[in-house]
């Protein structure tokens, strides 16, 4: 883990943050104070899985089968708002 002053960082932050992306992890300092630290973001494993569509998370949801009903107009039309 390497440290970057704040004034190096200001005037760089393009080649901190290849630093950042090249596997480095920083901690911006200024004096003695520790202000942020900037960490690789974790990798994306092929084994995580991905965002689904609405209708896969309805499919899937834990009330599906539980009897709730939600009643709607099944006109398919809304009030539109007016200012």
């Amino acid at each position: 883990m390497g440290a970057i002053s704040l004034p190096d960082f200001e005037r760089d932050v393009r080649t901190a943050l290849a630093r950042v992306l090249g596997g480095e992890s920083l901690i911006v300092v200024e004096g003695n104070r520790r202000i942020a630290q900037i960490m690789p973001a974790p990798a994306i494993s092929e084994d995580e899985p991905g965002r689904g569509s609405l209708v896969d998370f309805f499919l899937n949801s834990p009330l599906r089968g539980s009897g709730i009903q939600i009643d709607r107009d099944p006109s398919g039309e809304r009030e539109t708002p007016s200012f």
